[in-house]
């Protein structure tokens, strides 16, 4: 029992080194935007980062970067809006709560209050939309 605790820790300890150099070669590539080989990189990153599956990778790849344009032409700097149109590119619509534990779970930290202002803002731009399912609010981004 105590072996096993051992290895599951040697396990988590391991992720999280990788998790840590991903995130740090992510960095090293956002700062050398200039080659598109490095920009398509950070991209993959992201969707490693995020668990995507190679099945829908284009897809979601061609989200993403339809997200990253939208971002790069409003000179958004707010690392929240950001979380919070990568994750639903690349997951696709969620309610509330679930965008919220994905946002914690993406970078770190979120409260539900700014979270849902935020939507609301980006609600106010066009870029999402918020669809009622019975008791439920989906969130996923505006088809253009």
């Amino acid at each position: 029992m105590e072996k096993e605790l051992e290895v599951k820790n040697d396990v988590r300890s391991l992720l999280l080194h990788v998790l840590e150099r991903l995130e740090k070669l992510e960095e090293l590539v956002v700062t050398q935007k200039k080659l598109e080989e490095a920009y398509l990189l950070s991209i993959l990153i992201k969707l490693l980062r995020i668990g995507s599956f190679p099945i829908d990778l284009s897809e979601r790849a061609k989200r993403l970067l339809e997200i990253q344009e939208w971002l790069n032409a409003r000179r958004v700097k707010d690392d929240i809006i950001k979380s919070i149109l990568e994750i639903l590119a690349l997951k696709g619509p969620m309610n509330l709560s679930v965008l919220t534990k994905e946002v914690r779970r993406y970078r770190g930290k979120a409260s539900r209050r700014i979270i849902r202002k935020k939507i609301s803002m980006l609600k106010d731009e066009g870029i999402l939309e918020i669809e009622d399912k019975g008791r439920e609010k989906v969130i996923k981004l505006k088809e253009k």
